[in-house]
């Protein structure tokens, strides 16, 4: 897996409003216990977000906690966003396959995404309809034990994209506090088509609503590029 950490200050200024810049002064932390400290990262809070509990408090540590994951298929360079503490690999199933996994278990959510990227025999026959099909298809095995009975379709409006998604809750899993370690409450299934390519993804987590599943849908939708040498 090539990790290619070379992020233009352009690329991800588009992506997300920088983490504001915090002053270089002490600060005085009390814990739950009742002891103090003093820091130089502002103290935790209870709803302290994601990337300040990763000490991304500026511009500059949010540059650098951003890496590409970039790997080829026939004439296609792919290249992915991601988290530099997120564990990527991949597998180039075959000339025509290609699979990347992403998985972190220390954000405010445990996530894994999974991007398949395949070249189709057919290019021509890939409108939204079709598309709705394939997803469909996609996603009945997990709408059985999922809490919805019918997926519902949110549109994907990335430029140059044709692309939906949809969420299931895990009936099982819908009321429990607790999740089961390898495990997860949701399940995000989509699909995308763009310049000849059919991209599968899927995301599990247990928080639809948590930092590590926004920003993994947004690596995925708008953190997405690919060239084609042809």
């Amino acid at each position: 897996m090539k990790r290619i950490i070379i992020l233009t200050l352009a690329s991800w200024l588009l992506l997300f409003q920088s983490p504001p810049t915090v002053a270089q002064r002490a600060f005085k932390c009390v814990d739950s216990n009742g002891s103090i400290s003093y820091q130089r990262q502002p103290c935790k809070k209870a709803d302290s977000s994601m990337l300040e509990d990763k000490g991304i408090t500026d511009s500059e540590s949010y540059r650098e906690s951003l890496v590409v994951v970039s790997e080829t298929l026939q004439s296609y360079t792919v290249s992915v966003l991601a988290f530099d503490w997120w564990q990527a690999t991949s597998q180039k199933v075959n000339d025509k396959l290609l699979h990347l996994k992403f998985k972190d278990s220390t954000g405010d959510s445990k996530l894994v995404l999974m991007i398949d990227f395949f070249i189709p025999v057919d290019k021509s026959t890939f409108t939204s309809q079709k598309l709705e099909e394939l997803l469909l298809t996609k996603s009945r095995q997990v709408i059985k034990s999922s809490v919805e009975k019918r997926p519902t379709f949110v549109n994907i409006r990335t430029q140059g994209v044709l692309g939906m998604y949809s969420s299931f809750k895990d009936a099982k899993l819908a009321e429990q506090t607790k999740i089961p370690d390898g495990q997860y409450r949701f399940n995000t299934q989509g699909i995308m088509y763009t310049d000849g390519l059919l991209i599968n993804f899927t995301i599990i987590s247990n928080d639809l609503g948590s930092e590590n599943h926004r920003y993994a849908m947004h690596f995925i939708t708008k953190g997405l590029t690919i060239k084609n040498e042809k």
